[in-house]
């Protein structure tokens, strides 16, 4: 082999490393990215899953009012139920 080819053989195979080292730090960049956006979501999706427990909790005491004899008599009463020992007006 002559110097000469050999000299191009050395620039070619550092061209092509210095393009592959380019392209991977590319690839690395965008994997990075798109971590973080991941992250976000996940801090997103987390914030929601608080709120949405805190409106279970919530609506689980409305469940319960519902279910009590203190919503029946005032829905009762609502539509003018009246119950036995009540005084007629």
């Amino acid at each position: 082999m002559t110097e000469e080819k050999a000299e191009r053989l050395v620039k070619a195979f550092t061209v092509t490393g210095t393009i592959l080292l380019v392209l991977l730090i590319c690839i690395l960049c965008y994997q990075f990215l798109c971590i973080k956006k991941i992250r976000r979501e996940k801090a997103d999706l987390e914030a929601r899953i608080e709120q949405l427990q805190e409106q279970v909790e919530n609506k689980e005491g409305d469940l319960e009012y519902y279910r009590s004899e203190l919503y029946l008599e005032n829905a009762a009463r609502k539509y003018h139920y009246i119950f036995p020992g009540d005084v007629k007006e």
